[in-house]
């Protein structure tokens, strides 16, 4: 029997409701190569920056940032791999007032891109959930902002048909090696076949399958360079071919020469940062293309004096018809390089995960590309030399190390770093056992390399030893150098703070700089 309550919502427009379960940083709710979870609720994945790789009901994504996927209940999810800093699993519910069958908001197996708005509101969100028992209905309505804000930007992006392509070539890049069809990316894109042949073409330069060789053969060039293929049968099943014959065949298509005259020829190399560039020339090979630091040009006088930037790619510095153009044999760079597939499809790029490697495992790396492996070998060799000398000396006038921090002081801000970020890390906890403080191990110095606090709360993270780096001169470094905190430390009071103001050496981690460091270092921390 129906009372007047009930009569009421039976008139009612069947409109759906929607209401925030749960609002996750991603990195806390899936771990990498974790178990495959269920969700019990639909979710929204939001990325805002960074990138990260996981596989959605089976079917491997790459979500680089500011971008959403939408994904109803019961969907399973396997984080693979994150480089994001900021990254949302967002989980809700929906309800109807008058007992019809309520609408999930549309999913898709394909991530879209979302404006910054929309990643900003997704920021804020999660933050407000946090608070939410003080401030119970701004997560409501950042919640319902959010999602309208998707639902326009993904209307838009349906309505210019330009979203399908932006996802068909992720799932390209993502798979390869496999064996796609023009058929199963049209299905992909909820396009016909001849649309998909003609708007890829207008759009990539090139016909589907020309774009497919272009990334296998990059590929395998970037397996040459490395050092890691067996044979050419192997390589060739790796990536997709059915034999090295036909391998090589396709090889010379795109390259031009075989695959083992590529392989032994002087390289034309392309080199993206600062650290790499002075690698190279440390090794006496000199970029067609680099970026070359203030310190980099003082050292070497022939280096351009008008490439004092990293290479970037969004029309700041460097440009792809301008890589085109110098047809390089190979670009270098960091990890991220390798998800510019602009690049990819000009040379094999060889993109070095710096958070991973040390210094010296991408030195020998850069010196396999260069052709110059035994030539690195003497010279770490020779430096191994220098920190024995420089541990036996520490060891007579300081004994056992201790902790120790590194700080890069700036006007109102302050940087510490752990050991893959230049600024002497690697020299000082790697090569001369210094111990990161375990209060800044808390903040995931070894996940994400460095992090920023105000100047005033560096007095929060003691070490037996404190290294600062570019002293700026302020009233606010004043200020603190005089407060009672910072000389309540005990490393202050030990006399034990070493000022550095050797900005431009202490920036990189390449064989000359390094040396140098250690030097300067030693030299501070004996006196």
């Amino acid at each position: 029997m129906y009372n007047n309550n009930s009569r009421q919502l039976a008139g009612m427009p069947d409109n759906t409701y929607y209401f925030p379960v749960e609002i996750h940083n991603l990195l806390d709710a899936l771990s990498i190569g974790g178990p495959i979870t269920t969700r019990d609720y639909p979710f929204l994945l939001v990325i805002m920056d960074g990138s990260i790789r996981l596989v959605v009901n089976g079917f491997e994504q790459s979500l680089q940032g500011r971008s959403v996927l939408l994904c109803d209940k019961d969907f399973s999810l396997q984080l693979i791999e994150a480089q994001a800093q900021r990254a949302f699993l967002i989980e809700y519910t929906y309800t109807t007032l008058n007992h019809s069958a309520p609408r999930p908001l549309p999913c898709s197996m394909l991530p879209f891109s979302c404006s910054y708005r929309a990643a900003m509101l997704a920021l804020e969100l999660y933050t407000a959930w946090q608070s939410r028992s003080k401030h119970p209905f701004q997560a409501q309505r950042l919640f319902l902002e959010l999602i309208e804000q998707i639902q326009l930007e993904s209307e838009k992006a349906i309505y210019q048909g330009s979203d399908w392509l932006h996802s068909v070539l992720n799932h390209i890049h993502l798979h390869y090696r496999e064996e796609l069809t023009r058929e199963q990316l049209a299905a992909l894109g909820s396009i016909s076949p001849e649309h998909f042949s003609r708007t890829f073409h207008k759009q990539i330069g090139s016909t589907f399958s020309s774009y497919m060789n272009t990334l296998r053969i990059r590929d395998v060039q970037q397996q040459l360079l490395t050092g890691t293929p067996n044979n050419l049968h192997d390589l060739a099943q790796e990536v997709g071919y059915k034999d090295g014959y036909y391998l090589s065949r396709k090889f010379k298509q795109v390259v031009g020469i075989a695959p083992t005259t590529f392989l032994h020829k002087p390289k034309r190399i392309l080199s993206t940062n600062y650290n790499h560039t002075a690698m190279l020339l440390t090794l006496q090979t000199e970029p067609i293309m680099g970026a070359y630091s203030a310190y980099v040009q003082a050292q070497y006088p022939s280096a351009p004096n008008d490439q004092e930037q990293e290479l970037r790619w969004d029309g700041n510095y460097g440009c792809y018809e301008q890589v085109q153009t110098l047809m390089p044999d190979v670009i270098i760079g960091y990890e991220k390089l390798s998800e510019d597939m602009k690049l990819r499809s000009i040379a094999p790029v060889v993109a070095l995960p710096f958070m991973k490697l040390d210094w010296r495992e991408q030195f020998r790396q850069i010196a396999e590309v260069a052709g110059k492996q035994q030539q690195a070998e003497n010279l770490l060799e020779q430096y191994n030399m220098q920190v024995k000398l420089a541990n036996i000396q520490l060891d007579k006038v300081l004994g056992g190390r201790g902790s120790l921090i590194i700080w890069e002081l700036q006007e109102n801000e302050a940087y510490t770093f752990g050991n893959r970020y230049g600024r002497g890390g690697h020299v000082l906890y790697d090569d001369l056992g210094f111990d990161i403080p375990d209060a800044i191990i808390k903040e995931g110095i070894y996940t994400a390399g460095y992090f920023q606090v105000t100047l005033e709360q560096i007095c929060n993270y003691p070490a037996d030893y404190i290294v600062l780096l570019d002293l700026p001169h302020s009233p606010r470094t004043e200020r603190l150098f005089h407060s009672p905190d910072w000389l309540a430390m005990e490393a202050v009071k030990q006399h034990r703070v070493v000022i550095l103001n050797h900005a431009d050496l202490f920036y990189g981690f390449d064989p000359h700089s390094t040396l140098q460091q250690l030097k300067l270092l030693v030299a501070n921390l004996a006196s």
